[in-house]
């Protein structure tokens, strides 16, 4: 490449020095001046001499200025290499240095160096030496190269020390920090940190939270929630006493995380929406009925949504699941093997549809559809018996949910004839709803009352005229919901007429006060 460009440099430069020569001699002497300097510049042996000369000045004016400013090394800032070289060292007024007197390169050799820095005896820290004596810091203090090992508890000691004096340092430019280390010398009641273990040049003396080991902390057997507290309190605190510690804080979300994570997986339930789940605690059920329960996998509605319609309906649920079991124990064949007919006719009948895309998948699926259909189907049985015997207007369908002609077919056949023949006999096992289902029924269907006032007019034909009147005021609690409540106190007053005027003036009233307070006209 650099070749290449010295050869272009060649022809062209020859080119402009001829046209310069060629413009001298026909009398353009500008042009040709232009063009033989063009020339003398574009010529690679011109134009080293050129640029190659300010480089060279750059280069030596690099060269004196990192002389100068070349920054001082190890040796060169090392105080006792400067007074062997001779070289004066800029010492602090009132500050003397000993050099040094004895050096040895040998292992386990020891740099002995003297400091001392004078102070007033008044303003001194005092030290308190192992003999018990106290000394202020002015006395002379010898720091050993190579200082004995300390014990295991001392190093803890002095690891901590350090930390909490560093924790100081940061946190006393501002007036809370102040206010939070002396708080932590007032609450700490931990012994004073020893001699041996820091040197603490500011005087002052600072003590250590006993730490909490692991074992101690599990031996209590705190449960997960007062785990996660305490480690957001430990949080707290370090953000409190120690903000420019990243790391702790982040530890601490590390063991919260853990914690909080293996309570998840603990407490995860694949089974809690179900409605065995549900209902096995308000129900007292076993594990067998909560697994019948549990199959049945489309259960929500407006009716079942209401806690004692779902479970006046699970009950007769599972009283028909145990009477099925006994028939079909009769005839020695069981569920299992009823549903397992089922599934493979489903099989048969599906994959005749369409073969070309048939897969094990299919069947798989297939299976697992079916069951659910047929659980699904006996519990949509029961509740419609349980709609009719708590007169909910509403009806829904009972047929095989399966959507195909032949597996309803089979499924009545084989499960759904006997499932029919005993509901009746079980539906009078199952308790009339209470109040509060009471009041939801009747929000639901606004003419349910009509039903039950024309039970309560047979009383008047009996003669029992009290137990109308008490029955029409507990119609009318039960109806407090209902927007049309009016009419049942109208229609009472026109039943009770005949027998008792003044009560029925009195439904009459009731009637103008609901109806003056109704939303709807």
């Amino acid at each position: 490449m650099k070749v290449f460009i010295n050869a272009v440099r060649w022809f062209f430069g020859v080119v402009w020095c001829l046209g310069a020569l060629v413009g001298f001699i026909s009398g353009e002497y500008f042009g040709g001046a232009i063009n033989l300097l063009l020339g003398l510049v574009v010529l690679p042996p011109t134009y080293r001499a050129i640029f190659k000369r300010n480089s060279n000045k750059r280069v030596a004016e690099v060269k004196s200025t990192s002389t100068h400013s070349r920054p001082e090394s190890v040796q060169d800032r090392d105080p006792v290499r400067k007074l062997e070289n001779g070289v004066k060292v800029r010492q602090a007024e009132g500050a003397s240095i000993t050099p040094v007197t004895n050096i040895t390169h040998s292992i386990g050799s020891a740099l002995n160096i003297k400091a001392t820095v004078p102070q007033k005896p008044s303003d001194a820290p005092v030290i308190t030496t192992h003999d018990g004596k106290q000394q202020h810091t002015t006395t002379e203090k010898r720091f050993p190269l190579h200082p004995t090992p300390l014990s295991k508890e001392q190093q803890v000691n002095q690891d901590k020390a350090v930390d909490t004096h560093n924790r100081q340092e940061e946190s006393s430019g501002t007036g809370q920090a102040q206010a939070t280390s002396g708080r932590m010398e007032d609450e700490t009641k931990a012994t004073p940190v020893e001699d041996d273990a820091i040197i603490d040049v500011t005087g002052s003396t600072y003590r250590i939270d006993a730490p909490v080991t692991t074992k101690d902390r599990l031996a209590q057997k705190p449960s997960y929630a007062s785990l996660v507290n305490t480690y957001h309190g430990q949080q707290q605190a370090v953000t409190e006493r120690q903000p420019a510690s990243y790391a702790a804080f982040q530890n601490i979300e590390q063991q919260v995380d853990k914690i909080t994570s293996f309570e998840t997986a603990l407490s995860y339930d694949a089974d809690q929406w179900k409605l065995g789940k549900r209902l096995k605690q308000k129900l007292g059920l076993n594990t067998q009925e909560v697994g019948l329960l549990n199959k049945v996998a489309y259960f929500d509605n407006a009716f079942t949504s209401m806690e004692g319609c779902c479970m006046a309906t699970a009950k007769l649920y599972l009283s028909v699941m145990k009477e099925l079991k006994k028939q079909l124990q009769r005839k020695g064949t069981s569920m299992t093997k009823e549903i397992q007919f089922i599934q493979e006719m489903a099989i048969v009948v599906y994959k005749a549809q369409d073969s070309y895309y048939w897969s094990s998948y299919d069947d798989s699926y297939t299976r697992q559809r079916v069951a659910i259909d047929v659980y699904v189907t006996i519990f949509k049985r029961c509740e419609y018996a349980v709609r009719e015997a708590f007169l909910h207007k509403r009806k829904i369908s009972t047929a095989y949910t399966g959507n195909n002609d032949e597996l309803a077919s089979e499924f009545d056949s084989r499960i759904g004839e006997m499932v029919d023949a005993a509901i009746p006999k079980l539906i009078s096992q199952v308790e009339q709803p209470d109040e509060a289902t009471e009041i939801e029924l009747n929000a639901q269907n606004v003419t349910r009352w009509k039903t039950q006032l024309e039970q309560l007019s047979t009383q008047l034909a009996d003669g029992k005229k009290e137990t109308f009147i008490e029955g029409v005021y507990r119609l009318g609690r039960l109806n407090k919901k209902n927007p049309s409540v009016e009419h049942i106190f109208y229609e009472a007053s026109k039943l009770v007429s005949k027998h008792d005027r003044e009560e029925a003036l009195r439904f009459f009233l009731h009637y103008l006060h609901h109806d003056l307070n109704s939303n709807t006209v």
